[in-house]
């Protein structure tokens, strides 16, 4: 064998080495591992909780005594926040900066990725407004789910209340 086809050997065997090991790193990549399926799906699909209204509960003469009354929870999802004017928004949801600015490190804090629940419970006439603004912020989008609503003031105690669980509650548990 010559001089010019022992190179050309060590070449073709590297160029071969190079392509055997970007096809393992790919399949590795594509078929083996679910980390970047798992980051494409969270990039591309959002999940939301669609909350089912509950039945209306009236008394024997027809009075409603428990109705649904909506609510809307301003969401968030760290990771798609871009710069946005802060002001409008404290002003829209009448809370302060500061608040506004722990609000957002808590959910930051909690998943870059997924949604979390920035404000809860707007009332009907904010959600207006915020609907009608809300594509200056990316990364924000409103959530509709019903509130029970008694309308005799014994009805909770009769029919019982429900509510989130809060952190001091699942620190007890």
């Amino acid at each position: 064998m010559n001089k010019f086809g022992y190179r050309q050997g060590i070449i073709s065997g590297i160029i071969i080495s190079v392509c055997v090991v970007y096809l393992l790193r790919l399949f590795t990549y594509q078929v083996v591992s679910d980390k970047y399926k798992v980051m494409a799906e969270n990039n591309s699909q959002r999940t939301e909780t669609e909350y089912p209204a509950r039945g209306l509960i009236y008394d024997r003469n027809n009075k409603l005594l428990v109705d649904n009354q909506a609510a809307y929870d301003l969401m968030i999802i760290p990771n798609q926040v871009k710069k946005f004017d802060t002001l409008e928004l404290i002003s829209i949801l009448d809370i302060t900066k500061e608040s506004l600015e722990k609000r957002i490190q808590d959910c930051r804090d909690y998943a870059k990725f997924k949604p979390s629940v920035l404000v809860s419970q707007i009332p009907g006439n904010k959600y207006a407004v915020l609907q009608e603004k809300l594509y200056r912020y990316p990364g924000f989008y409103i959530q509709t789910r019903t509130l029970r609503k008694y309308n005799v003031s014994h009805s909770a105690d009769v029919f019982g209340y429900i509510g989130e669980v809060n952190s001091e509650q699942m620190k007890d548990h």
